[in-house]
């Protein structure tokens, strides 16, 4: 994994989805 992630909190949102998509797949 990249470590290329802003530190705004700007991802935070995406990685929210990605742990739901995968907490209910």
């Amino acid at each position: 994994m990249a470590h290329q992630i802003p530190e705004d909190g700007s991802w935070l949102p995406l990685m929210e989805e990605f742990y739901t998509i995968q907490g209910e797949g």
